[in-house]
């Protein structure tokens, strides 16, 4: 009696650590599967904050019009006391009147000299309050520590060029710390078309940076590397894929236009189509 009543004792302790193991092992997945899609986001919003602030140092917009602010000076006489003499001294009062008006703007008719160095410095210190979550969400899914660090080096040097106002410098760290970004996706095991979309906006957006120092050759070597990279989500894509088949088909028409925009050694047209390519790019 004894004997079997330890038996069922012991088999009811089994089942109960078998179920509680299992329970704790799906709410593990769980919780890493959350955390992957929330540092996900995280590195997608760096990513957005990036181009944005690298389109900047040339006054490249999405937005077809931009809203222009102009103010105006302006001077009425009033009198000091409206019971004095009409002939005595009257006093200016200045005035600002401020106006609104939208204006196009294009590429060709953009200065690429007239940097908003304040927006870009806000925006460095911006990507700090992003990245201070980041950094523990991606030594909880184990990524490697020194890359993390490595990341965390490179934004210094990015909000000390825009402290100090170095174009070309900014636009160097500022690829370099988007280059980080698929080696994280990566290491985090995310879906390998999300991992190749990063990669194809890598390689557009240094040879971006290249387009910037003149230096043609390598620019078309990255506007190379971005369709190679690319033409692994065309090859992947099927039916059921959250991917729209018309979309990615325009995407690969753009890229090679930005391609063969390199041969003309001209920047203006060269931006049109990085623009049209890189906005496509990172809203898919």
């Amino acid at each position: 009696m004894n004997k079997k009543f330890f038996s069922i004792v012991a088999i009811t302790v089994l089942i109960i650590m078998t179920i509680t193991g299992i329970i704790y092992f799906v709410n593990a997945k769980k919780n890493e599967g959350s955390l992957k899609e929330k540092v996900e986001n995280e590195l997608d919003i760096i990513g957005k904050e990036l181009i944005n602030m690298a389109n900047s140092l040339n006054n490249i917009s999405f937005n077809n019009y931009s809203l222009q602010v102009r103010k105006e000076n302006t001077s009425k006489e009033e009198n000091k006391d409206k019971e004095k003499s009409s002939d005595e001294k009257e006093s200016e009062k200045e005035e600002v009147k401020t106006s609104f008006s939208s204006e196009e703007t294009g590429i060709l008719n953009t200065d690429f000299n007239n940097i908003d160095w304040d927006y870009l410095k806000n925006h460095s210190e911006k990507l700090y309050n992003i990245w201070t979550t980041s950094i523990i969400d991606l030594n909880s899914l184990n990524v490697n520590s020194e890359d993390i660090l490595n990341f965390s080096n490179v934004l210094d040097l990015t909000t000390l060029s825009s402290k100090n106002e170095d174009k070309n410098a900014l636009l160097n760290n500022i690829a370099s710390l988007y280059s980080y970004i698929p080696n994280f996706l990566t290491q985090i095991e995310s879906d390998n078309k999300k991992v190749q979309i990063v990669n194809t906006i890598n390689s557009v957006l240094n040879s971006y940076v290249f387009i910037n120092q003149n230096n043609w050759n390598d620019a078309k070597s990255n506007t190379e590397s971005a369709i190679n990279s690319y033409m692994q989500i065309i090859n992947n894509v099927d039916e059921n894929s959250k991917y729209s088949k018309n979309k990615i088909t325009r995407i690969y028409v753009l890229l090679n236009e930005l391609n063969n925009s390199v041969t003309l050694n001209d920047k203006e047209i060269y931006f049109i189509k990085y623009r049209n390519v890189i906005e496509e790019l990172i809203n898919l």
